[in-house]
């Protein structure tokens, strides 16, 4: 595969699921696109103890000083965007996916917080996404993870995309994959789309965060 700007050959990774990111080391540019086997429907899968550990790596290499401040939230913000994207769809939790999120919570290393099946069930009845204390993120407001995050930004990150820390970059694409799976995931290529949007949100809060209360300072 060659890049579609400057036609070089491409690094290929997975990333989460059926997703995969090519990365151009001549341009600098880089994308996702889905794998398919022949003659299936489209679909889009999220392995989620994968990307579960996808968070964590990112996360680390992001901010290697405040990992192990801001690790024992991680699992929060990881429900969190479970249960808001559940919110968001409006549509009950499926078997297959009941599933996955029972055995995850129940195998996942790390996680920081007793949260089972029916807590997050429970929440999405209330429509009260899990742990906003710790992991809400939007322009206005920010949990306690997120502020420490912000804090990090510097000063000219949030006026120029290319300037934020890649891993935080990716960490924010992971987030933004997990959330789109469980808000009625689309299919093949409306997929990538809508975690696209979800990223593209993710980051803007996290800027205009950035802009409303530390920029002044």
């Amino acid at each position: 595969m060659r890049c579609p700007y400057c036609r070089n050959p491409v690094k290929i990774s997975k990333w989460f699921g059926n997703i995969y990111r090519w990365e151009c080391g001549w341009c600098g540019n880089f994308g996702d696109y889905i794998v398919l086997p022949p003659a299936r429907k489209q679909i889009f899968k999220v392995d989620l103890a994968q990307t579960w550990a996808g968070l964590q790596e990112e996360l680390r290499a992001a901010l290697p000083g405040l990992y192990d401040e801001l690790a024992p939230d991680l699992g929060k913000v990881f429900l969190h965007e479970v249960t808001s994207a559940l919110i968001r769809g409006l549509d009950p939790l499926d078997e297959e996916k009941k599933d996955e999120l029972w055995l995850f919570l129940d195998e996942a290393e790390g996680l920081g917080c007793a949260c089972g099946l029916t807590d997050i069930e429970e929440a999405v009845r209330q429509k009260k996404a899990l742990y906003a204390e710790e992991a809400l993120l939007t322009a206005k407001d920010c949990g306690t993870f997120w502020q420490a995050v912000v804090k990090t930004v510097p000063t000219d990150t949030p006026k120029r995309r290319s300037e934020l820390d890649p891993h935080l970059e990716q960490f924010l694409w992971g987030l933004a994959y997990l959330g789109t799976y469980f808000d009625r995931a689309p299919a093949g290529k409306e997929a990538l789309r809508a975690a696209e949007v979800r990223y593209e949100l993710l980051r803007d809060r996290l800027a205009e965060y950035w802009r409303e209360h530390l920029c002044r300072t």
